[in-house]
């Protein structure tokens, strides 16, 4: 059996584990949705019930139509009345509660979904697509929506479906028998073709994830499509992924067809004919009334109809089953870094930090290890750098002083305290750092600061500017700190947007800072700029900062030279140069003296 056909197969347990796990997030839809569900069961009891009105009608007239005429006709008018208030009111308020209860869960998991996949852990970002994550939370989400909506009629065709072949049965048990053998011909082909429509419907939702995925990617690199004259290449990857679904959609329907037609034939002209037939053959035995007859075929018009209901809907339903199970599998994601249960916030008094023994390997590659027995100190206050070829793990340790990950061996602490002892949150409320690409939302530059500072008024706002040498260029724009920055920031040079990231951090005024590689790709009179508003962040905070150019270090308190995940040698610029072979090759590859 290949991989794919076992997971096909697996595919009826995966759906109720995927219902199982979404239910749990329905929140204040589950009683619109329960209540929704079985007040369509009144309205499905309602509207079975009217054959056997007709029955009562047809064979009092059959008895005597002059009596039903005078005084027969007002029982059969009143159960009509009933039954038809009844299940016009029950289908309003079903319809209104499920549509209701639908919204909501739909609100309730697209939020839920949200915030589980913010609280993973930066391993599940380095091997997830972004544009895959978005289908799963928005369009999925939506399809579910509709789904839980469809999923109403088809409960309710079921139901009288059942109430049907229930009522048949209370008219005659042999005219039961043989509608139960017709039903079993529907069901039986309905299970023959049910598992390849589960299929294609799974196989092209997924196709659909990865094309939004392939989409989202290439618009968000289309610069470099541009530069590289690679759109054709963009356009044949989109082209291939959309051909694929129309491929699948067409044969999807095909099948349908093939499988809807034949039924249709089979409940709406062979199994009438049959009633009808053996139900005139017993009616001329005496075995049976004629309001017998067309009661029975009332009943069975009515369950075939419902099952044609169930057919057409099917499709909908099971594409809908296919985006829930891409949506729980989600859910199912868990974080490679979590806090301890009661777990105390971090509790920052001077700002001393240390690596004792930390080794650490990316969740993946773990038998590469990126850091073998790293040792660190860096004292309350002080600068230290870290310096190494591609590979050594400077960004890697960082990331561990984050906390975005947690270190396999060894332990990282501030003030003493094993950062995996303490929360997540406070650890990184206590670290400010700054990206060699600095990071900016769409929406106004006030925005963007306050990602930092909530709270922030715009004055501390322009005061941050100011200490990060961007208010010159800021107080030219229009609208000031409100202006709108573009997706990315892309409006902005590399030097302005760095300059806003270090006044970002300042906002937030960190006792911790870091900077990875924050001046690497800036021209000189920009370099000066930053530099400028770095040595008045840094003032006073513990810094470590990840450099490969020696200028933008030299005058820190420490430099560590890093190599294949240790301390190959540490100490001043002064000192490095006549103790260590690879620092000084660094020194006179970039000319520094």
């Amino acid at each position: 059996m290949t991989r794919k056909s076992a997971k096909n197969r697996r595919s009826p347990g995966n759906s109720a584990h995927a219902l199982r796990t979404l239910l749990g997030h329905a929140g204040d839809g589950r009683r619109l949705l329960v209540g929704g569900y079985a007040l369509i069961l009144v309205d499905a009891v309602a509207q079975s019930l009217t054959p056997a009105v007709f029955r009562v009608v047809l064979d009092r007239i059959q008895q005597d139509p002059r009596r039903f005429l005078h005084d027969g006709w007002q029982g059969p008018l009143v159960a009509a009345v009933a039954v038809s208030v009844t299940f016009l009111v029950a289908a309003y308020f079903a319809h209104t509660w499920c549509r209701r209860g639908a919204t909501r869960w739909a609100n309730n998991l697209r939020r839920a979904l949200y915030e589980h996949v913010q609280r993973l852990s930066l391993d599940f970002f380095h091997r997830s697509r972004v544009g895959d994550v978005a289908a799963a939370i928005n369009q999925d989400i939506e399809r579910l929506e509709v789904t839980v909506w469809q999923g109403l009629t088809v409960w309710w065709a079921l139901a009288v479906l059942v109430i049907s072949v229930g009522l048949i049965a209370w008219v005659d048990a042999w005219m039961t028998l043989l509608a139960l053998g017709l039903l079993a011909v529907a069901v039986g082909w309905t299970l023959l073709v049910l598992p390849r429509l589960r299929r294609h419907s799974r196989d092209i939702r997924d196709e659909l994830g990865r094309t939004s995925g392939t989409l989202a990617e290439i618009l968000g690199v289309n610069t470099l499509l541009k530069a590289f004259n690679a759109e054709d290449d963009a356009l044949r990857q989109v082209r291939g992924g959309t051909e694929r679904v129309r491929a699948g959609s067409e044969a999807l329907a095909r099948l349908q067809h093939r499988y809807a037609d034949p039924l249709g034939f089979h409940l709406s002209f062979v199994a009438p004919f049959l009633l009808l037939f053996v139900g005139a053959w017993r009616a001329a035995s005496g075995t049976l009334s004629i309001g017998d007859v067309v009661a029975v075929w009332g009943f069975w018009l009515r369950g075939s109809s419902s099952l044609t209901v169930v057919m057409t809907s099917l499709p909908e339903v099971l594409a809908g089953l296919a985006a829930g199970e891409r949506a729980a599998k989600l859910f199912e994601e868990r974080p490679a870094v979590s806090d301890l249960p009661r777990a105390p916030a971090l509790a920052v008094a001077r700002g001393g930090i240390t690596f004792e023994r930390v080794s650490f390997a990316y969740p993946g590659r773990r038998s590469h290890l990126v850091l073998d027995g790293f040792d660190l100190t860096i004292a309350p206050g002080r600068s230290v750098a870290l310096i190494g070829s591609s590979g050594a793990g400077k960004s890697t340790v960082a990331q561990l002083l984050l906390r975005l990950f947690d270190p396999a061996e060894g332990r990282v602490t501030v003030d003493g305290q094993d950062l995996r002892e303490v929360t997540q949150a406070s650890v990184r409320a206590a670290v400010g750092v700054v990206f060699q690409e600095s990071v900016l939302i769409s929406g106004s530059l006030a925005r963007n600061l306050r990602l930092a500072q909530p709270t922030a008024t715009d004055q501390e706002i322009e005061a941050a500017l100011e200490a990060a040498n961007a208010w010159g260029f800021v107080r030219t724009w229009e609208n000031g700190i409100h202006t709108e920055l573009g997706e990315r920031g892309v409006m902005l040079s590399g030097g302005q947007r760095q300059r806003l990231a270090i006044a970002r951090v300042m906002l937030k005024d960190p006792p911790v800072v870091v900077l990875d590689e924050a001046t690497s790709a800036l021209d000189a009179g920009s370099e000066r700029l930053v530099l400028d508003a770095l040595d008045r962040l840094l003032s006073g905070r513990t810094s470590l900062i990840i450099a490969h150019r020696i200028a933008t270090i030299r005058h820190c308190d420490q430099i560590v030279v890093m190599d294949r995940g240790r301390v190959a040698d540490a100490g001043t610029h002064a000192s490095l140069l006549q103790s260590s072979a690879t620092y000084r090759s660094y020194c006179r590859e970039q000319s520094v003296a």
